[in-house]
């Protein structure tokens, strides 16, 4: 999020005294307000399920941690399950996944503008510094939709029912791409493909069980696969497929290739970063080319973590979850995997934005 903030923070500033939004009644912020979050990452920390204690920490480039910075700026909590973040020019959306609802703030001082009111929100992504779309798990047992938001009014403007469970999406090529997950203990195996200007389901792409984590190299999507997990009567894991990556092309929306991955091991979280995949498969993090078209992926780091990862600054950030009713941590690798820091950051840390 290194920014040509300035200008428009400036308009926004005046343009807050003229506007009225759709903003609930909150105090003022806490602080005064100061460009304190510009250069770094921010971290995502669910907290525990039904408590309401789950908050954003944000790591600068210094290496400085500040947490629960929302709640320190605006004098209330972000709410339960704080899922993800995603940075639009110089606004953060953040998914706070059980209080259903995408709280606006501003992403250079985290002052609160307002929030939008989805039943079980996942992910977001933006199409333009107008419109994003949101995913939206909306009941366990039915479809979810994808919700497309005019960002001038924070609003919902059109609802696109997709499969059970949509979690990650990306946008790429005039299409949103949307990981299916299935509902549990069945696995979804689709990615539903929504063109964003008749904002209809286009397409259907079939991938390996269980995606759960998408990836842009160019014009190639790669997906990851955690494979099925079997169970016996008392739901007991007794089985488990490996997990893959799938490369769709997305002008053709076509699958180009898919590679199987260790056998035995549950992969989670996928980045891309100079041509090169990380992706984290148990509890090593492994490097793969795009090029390759079979798997070549180069064991780089072996640690404590166990949440998502993510490239940043020519560096490796992964989070690590202790328990759900303590601190978490946050370690930075370098890309060959070095370990240059550790961060202690809220409870659960999971999901990062810049």
């Amino acid at each position: 999020m290194k920014t040509s903030k300035t200008i428009n923070k400036l308009i926004i500033f005046f343009i807050t005294f003229t506007l009225v939004s759709c903003t609930k009644d909150y105090p003022e912020p806490l602080i005064p307000i100061s460009e304190k979050y510009d250069d770094g990452i921010f971290v995502t920390c669910e907290g525990n399920f039904n408590s309401a204690n789950g908050s954003l920490s944000f790591i600068s480039d210094d290496g400085v941690v500040e947490n629960n910075i929302f709640n320190s700026v605006n004098g209330f909590p972000l709410g339960d399950i704080v899922q993800s973040i995603t940075i639009i020019d110089t606004t953060a959306y953040i998914v706070v996944n059980n209080s259903g609802k995408v709280v606006v703030a501003d992403a250079g001082t985290m002052e609160y503008i307002s929030e939008i009111s989805v039943t079980t929100p996942d992910h977001m992504t933006a199409i333009s510094n107008d419109v994003a779309y949101v995913s939206d798990w909306n009941d366990f047992s039915e479809n979810g939709f994808v919700h497309v938001i005019d960002l001038k009014s924070n609003e919902i403007t059109n609802s696109i029912q997709v499969g059970h469970q949509p979690g990650e999406i990306l946008y790429s090529n005039g299409y949103v791409f949307v990981i299916e997950s299935g509902v549990w203990p069945d696995a979804g195996n689709s990615i539903s493909v929504i063109n964003v200007e008749s904002e209809t389901i286009v397409e259907n792409i079939i991938v390996a069980a269980n995606p759960i984590n998408m990836a842009l190299n160019e014009n190639i999507l790669w997906v990851l696969s955690k494979g099925e997990t079997g169970y016996d009567e008392n739901f007991q894991e007794i089985s488990v497929t490996p997990g893959s990556l799938t490369s769709i092309n997305t002008t053709s929306l076509q699958v180009d290739n898919v590679i199987e991955l260790h056998e035995g091991k549950i992969p989670r979280s996928l980045v891309c970063n100079d041509n090169l995949l990380y992706f984290r498969n148990g509890q090593s993090i492994f490097s793969q080319s795009v090029d390759a078209s079979e798997l070549n992926a180069i064991e780089i780091i072996t640690g404590n973590f166990n949440n998502e990862i993510i490239c940043y600054d020519d560096h490796i950030y992964s989070a690590y979850v202790p328990s759900y009713d303590q601190s978490g941590e946050v370690y930075k690798f370098s890309t060959n995997g070095v370990l240059e820091n550790t961060f202690q950051v809220g409870i659960a840390p999971g999901n990062f934005g810049f």
